[in-house]
């Protein structure tokens, strides 16, 4: 029988972190943490989440693995991966990724992957123009630069240039879109300048600003004698009729005045976090946030004053780590399947023991694929 976590959240500590230059660090999602509710700050710092992921996020990731997938593919080959490799990549994502749905809800995965791979394939129709006219100088790239003596990290969905100047891209995944409410919020919007920002701090180059690239997750269900095959036919008729509807974009052009005042305000937001490190200000409940358009995690954990039902296993920075490919396939109960092939690379996992590089693309086959110096 599985033993119940009895944690008190009373009991939990500010761990030993820190923002400065040799210390761990901040992203754009711990500052943002931070300024929704100090105690939230206080648990993600030691690691703390729910046990299970909600199926929203996980329609979400996937399809913004997806797209960077494609965009990285397109970035180290030159044109765009074939359908068969998406599908590919698609099919593998629960095996490479064991986290990334909960054990309640593994029934829902032959759907959520159907309508991934439909919403990717239609956003690469409805947006073929991107392998045509954007100069691609990065995607995928993970940052890691110091300012004013304070360490900020991340990684940047697409970097390119169009007629010489340089862009962002953000791409988010929404079931709702407020048309009215995105646009005036993405003016100011707090992850947007943040790249912004690091991409000038470690170029020392002008950013026009960002491409905000909204996909919508879509609301479809399976008919109660439907097959797969019918319900995923049926949505992609929807999406290329309406194609506007499921994918949107702003354009978000930064002025020096909007890059001054950002600057400003991140410096006395990072201050503030220091303070709070350094046990100089208390750590509180922002009861404000528990429940706006989403519903906090730890709600739960505060009202019962008690972690049952989350694990300390929600490592910081683990997207922004190069990764082992050998201690990444001992941890999966079903190794993945994968081969080795040079000429077509959709990922790239460094680092862990052996230092090297390895290429990878999921496929169908049977044994583990070779190092790459």
């Amino acid at each position: 029988m599985k033993r119940l976590n009895t944690v008190r959240i009373k009991d939990v500590t500010m761990p030993d972190f820190s923002i400065t230059a040799d210390g761990q660090g901040l992203t754009q999602g711990l500052i943002m943490c931070y300024l929704k509710c100090r105690r939230e700050f206080m648990l993600r710092l030691n690691e703390w989440g729910k046990e299970s992921k909600k199926i929203t996020f996980a329609n979400g990731s996937i399809t913004h693995d997806s797209l960077d997938m494609i965009y990285t593919h397109y970035k180290s080959t030159g044109k765009p991966p074939s359908l068969l490799s998406i599908k590919a990549f698609i099919n593998g994502y629960d095996t490479a990724n064991p986290s990334w749905l909960g054990a309640g809800h593994k029934e829902e995965i032959p759907k959520i992957k159907a309508v991934a791979y439909v919403v990717v394939t239609e956003y690469m129709r409805y947006y073929r123009k991107d392998f045509e006219t954007m100069e691609i100088i990065g995607a995928e790239n993970v940052f890691d630069v110091i300012w004013k003596g304070y360490r900020l990290r991340g990684k940047k969905d697409l970097r390119f240039r169009i007629a010489g100047k340089k862009w962002l891209i953000e791409t988010k995944t929404m079931a709702r879109i407020d048309e009215s409410e995105i646009e005036d919020k993405i003016s100011f919007d707090f992850q947007s300048q943040f790249y912004t920002h690091a991409e000038e701090v470690e170029y020392k180059e002008t950013v026009c600003g960002v491409i905000y690239n909204v996909v919508r997750n879509p609301g479809h269900k399976v008919g109660k004698d439907e097959t797969l095959k019918a319900f995923t036919g049926r949505l992609r008729k929807a999406v290329r009729k309406d194609p506007a509807h499921f994918f949107k974009r702003w354009s978000i052009p930064y002025t020096d005045a909007d890059k001054k005042e950002f600057k400003k305000e991140l410096l006395y937001k990072l201050d503030e976090i220091k303070m709070l490190l350094q046990g100089k200000i208390h750590v509180y409940r922002n009861e404000k946030n528990c429940v706006t358009r989403f519903q906090c995690s730890f709600l739960r954990a505060c009202a019962s004053g008690k972690l049952v039902g989350y694990t300390k296993t929600n490592k910081l920075f683990c997207e922004l780590e190069p990764v082992c490919l050998d201690d990444k396939i001992k941890t999966l109960k079903h190794p993945v399947k994968i081969t080795w092939k040079t000429d077509n690379p959709l990922f790239k996992l460094t680092g862990g023991k052996h230092g090297k590089s390895c290429e990878i693309k999921y496929r169908i086959a049977g044994r583990k694929p070779k190092e790459k110096s």
